[in-house]
Parts: C-alpha cells; sequence; structure tokens
C-alpha cells in the first residue's frame, strides 16, 4: 500500500519547476535536488508504512541505517540497497553543493523509486 501523501510529490515539484519558462539553470538543478530528496523520503516512508516498521528511540538517531538493518533481517535485501543508493542521491543533493545534479540523477533516482513502488503495490 502506498501512501499518497508522499505518492508523486517528487514528480510534482520537479514537473512543476520546469514547465515554468522562467525556470534558469541553476533553479533547475535545485528543482533536480529537491526531487531527489523527495523521491527518498518518500521511498523511506512507504517502506517503513507498509513493513510496518518501528525504530527505538536509539535507532532514531541512526535512522537510514536502521532501515537497512530491519530490511535485510525480512530478506529485503535488494530493496536495502535500492534505498542505500537513494540515500547516496540525497546525500548528494542535499549537501554536496559543488557536486551538480542532473536530469538524469533525478531520473536514477526515480527508476530507483519505481522500482520500490511495484514492490509494494506486489506486495498489497
Amino acid at each position: 500500500m502506498i501512501n499518497p501523501h508522499f505518492h508523486g510529490i517528487a514528480i510534482k515539484i520537479v514537473g512543476e519547476l520546469l514547465a515554468a519558462k522562467h525556470v534558469t539553470g541553476k533553479e533547475r538543478e535545485m528543482a533536480f535536488r529537491k526531487g531527489i530528496n523527495r523521491l527518498y523520503y518518500s521511498a523511506f516512508h512507504n517502506l517503513a508504512l507498509h513493513f510496518q516498521i518501528r525504530f527505538t528511540s536509539l535507532e532514531e538517531q541512526m535512522i537510514h541505517s536502521a532501515i537497512q538493518n530491519k530490511l535485510k533481517m525480512r530478506n529485503l535485501d535488494a530493496i536495502a540497497s535500492i534505498l542505500e543508493e537513494m540515500r547516496l542521491n540525497r546525500v548528494d543533493a542535499d549537501y554536496h553543493l559543488n557536486k551538480g545534479v542532473k536530469r538524469t540523477d533525478f531520473e536514477e533516482t526515480l527508476e530507483y523509486h519505481q522500482t520500490i513502488v511495484d514492490r509494494l503495490e506486489c506486495d498489497s
């Protein structure tokens, strides 16, 4: 089951920004950065909701690795790997501003997101 609040929000954000005629190259890059961020958190929250993953207060301090561990404990290593790739893209988008983010980076993250969505929809 996909939470409709998260599903599709990154696509909408990027689509609206790219459709605007006044958006410059740097603004486009910021749209891709924001889209990558939203796709990661969409996948993260949907996985946690779908598999009813609960975190202890200690795990919440290391939440990104905690979800990886919980997915692997459920033999969902492939999903954990995809989520980790998404996390790495998100870290680049959020923190490495000297590294350019292109449409292809967004599209890669979008493909990862769709893989996770497809898996969750098959499990529903």
